[in-house]
């Protein structure tokens, strides 16, 4: 039966009881941001549920549900019931996990269709920056040509963001419960975009480890979503970074791939699958 959570202690007694503790006990796809809990529980939105040893964590993310666990091993055979469309994503160390082929059975069997695939890729700002006032300076006439300038947002534009990223990728990459708050993301300068005489016409969303790149159906093809990686790598930030970050490549987008290789990303091996099931 699910249940409603309604503080953050008992989050927190549950992640302490099912998570910690399970560690290594079964399989976890757990990745809630810890930060947007409070206000993600102040509007009931966050559920639970226990089955077989395994906890089940369910986020209404509004037109949808999206569904974590923690421990889930061979044993369970039944997944949560919902009224609404689900998304889950289950990840794999490497391609064809043998291990966890049991995870891709129980979805299956349970009513979830595999909708896309992602494969990881690991950048290096720190060598990016080199390249940047380089590769910025090259593409000075492309930005004045196509009357395009670059600037960042404000705390009033998340509307503007979530509905350039529901656009063109789809519902279920949409600003959710695993990413960074939105006010620390504008403070951090981690979103930026490309506007066309005032019009948003591309934006890139940075995180560490998953971040988003988008760019309007009619602007494609020009090399901005390089552009706009170029220049959030020009940031002194990155002047002396050694740290690896990480984003997911659609399996089959070949465009998305070319970015990636003229970013000199390395394919790490791991790969996610998104799966949906419809109530």
């Amino acid at each position: 039966m699910q249940r409603t959570i309604t503080s953050l202690n008992e989050y927190e007694k549950l992640y302490e009881d099912y998570v910690i503790r399970n560690r290594v006990r079964g399989y976890s796809n757990f990745f809630i941001n810890k930060s947007n809990l409070p206000e993600y529980i102040a509007l009931g939105k966050v559920k639970y549920e226990i089955t077989d040893g395994s906890l089940f964590i369910i986020v209404d993310e509004g037109c949808f549900y999206k569904l974590y666990f923690c421990g889930l091993t061979h044993n369970v055979t039944k997944l949560p019931i919902m009224d609404k469309v689900v998304c889950c994503d289950i990840y794999e160390q490497q391609e064809r996990d043998v291990h966890i082929k049991f995870i891709h059975d129980l979805l299956s069997k349970n009513g979830f269709s595999c909708q896309q695939k992602y494969e990881q890729v690991r950048l290096f700002y720190g060598l990016l920056h080199k390249a940047s006032a380089g590769y910025l300076n090259k593409n000075k006439k492309k930005l004045s040509e196509f009357f395009i300038t670059v600037n960042s947002f404000s705390v009033n534009d998340k509307d503007v963001v979530e509905d350039m990223i529901e656009k063109n990728m789809g519902k279920y990459n949409k600003l959710s419960i695993e990413d960074d708050v939105w006010v620390e993301q504008i403070k951090n300068n981690n979103i930026i975009g490309l506007f066309n005489c005032g019009n948003l016409i591309a934006l890139y969303y940075y995180t560490p480890k998953a971040s988003r790149i988008i760019v309007d159906k009619r602007y494609r093809g020009k090399n901005l979503s390089v552009l706009l990686r170029m220049y959030f790598a020009s940031q002194k930030r990155w002047q002396c970074s050694t740290k690896n970050h990480y984003d997911w490549a659609e399996a089959d987008n070949l465009p998305s791939k070319r970015t990636f290789e003229k970013l000199l990303a390395i394919y790490t091996g791991k790969v996610k699958y998104r799966y949906i099931a419809n109530s």
